[in-house]
């Protein structure tokens, strides 16, 4: 898991019951996080397009979340 600083981030979301019968889900791909309001959608989606995360395994800083995801598999795999 991604560190944020030097913490592990929780990134953990209750999702939130749908305000409406067919509310449309949102959600983030390479966590898959669900979320059915689309501003705290928006607001987890912008800190994890921020360059503040470090690979766990590595050590590797100033990545996405993504790519620090993508980092510690790689590295894990190995």
């Amino acid at each position: 898991m991604p560190l944020l600083g030097k913490k592990i981030f929780d990134g953990v979301v209750v999702a939130s019951e749908p305000k409406e019968e067919n509310s449309k889900p949102f959600v983030i791909s390479h966590t898959q996080e669900v979320f059915y309001c689309e501003a705290e959608f928006k607001e987890r989606l912008k800190l994890y397009e921020k360059d503040i995360w470090t690979c766990q395994c590595t050590g590797h800083g100033s990545l996405t979340h993504q790519n620090a995801t993508e980092s510690e598999k790689d590295c894990r795999e190995k």
